[in-house]
């Protein structure tokens, strides 16, 4: 089989879905106990607009390998788009168990906020923030990027949140610079994430900024 892995790598690399998925297909035929297949085959269906095949792929990768962030992930998509939030929260005790914690926080993060439980979606992502776990950082980067399109008087909560953990020196990752909190990655180089109150920033903060 391992042909087939390299030339469906080769495929992918020019952009050659129809090859892919072909490969793909044939590859969870031969190996039916290997979740990275059926990942990949699930990646090729949804380049080919067949959403349904491709979630059962991604059930039948997850299923085989809990541990799968890529499965796991698409599965949630999915979940959240229909609003099976049921479901969402099942699958988020799993990503629990077997995953990274800071992919099972923004899985929690994304859940409550599309259930619009603001205040409660603080909470995980505040966790991000605190986390000294270099891992925690782009999770982090991908919680702010949701918050930013909640309502403005839903994040100030947040705000105030994540500016006294800078203060006090626990959010060792992140950094305010008004009007922003910025992420600070492996390279050294903030990135500006999420748009801040400046009523939000405490005075020690505020007057280091000015």
């Amino acid at each position: 089989a391992w042909p087939r892995h390299l030339l469906y790598g080769l495929a992918r690399s020019r952009n050659q879905n129809p090859q892919c998925l072909s490969l793909a297909r044939d590859l969870v035929r031969i190996e039916p106990s290997n979740a990275v297949a059926f990942a990949m085959l699930a990646e090729s269906l949804m380049a080919a607009s067949l959403p349904q095949e491709a979630i059962s792929a991604i059930r039948r990768a997850l299923q085989l390998d809990p541990a799968s962030t890529f499965a796991a992930n698409h599965l949630l998509d999915d979940l959240l788009k229909r609003q099976d939030f049921a479901a969402a929260d099942d699958l988020a005790a799993l990503m629990a168990r077997f995953q990274h914690p800071a992919t099972h926080l923004l899985a929690r993060t994304r859940i409550l906020l599309a259930r619009k439980e603001f205040d409660q979606a603080s909470s995980p992502t505040l966790e991000l923030a605190l986390s000294p776990d270099q891992e925690a950082i782009p999770a982090l980067a991908s919680a702010l990027d949701l918050w930013d399109k909640a309502p403005r008087a839903r994040k100030d909560s947040l705000d105030q949140l994540i500016c006294t953990a800078v203060s006090d020196g626990r959010a060792r990752n992140v950094s305010v610079s008004a009007p922003f909190v910025r992420v600070n990655f492996r390279n050294g180089l903030p990135a500006a994430l999420h748009n801040l109150s400046l009523i939000h920033i405490s005075e020690p903060t505020r007057q280091a900024e000015i």
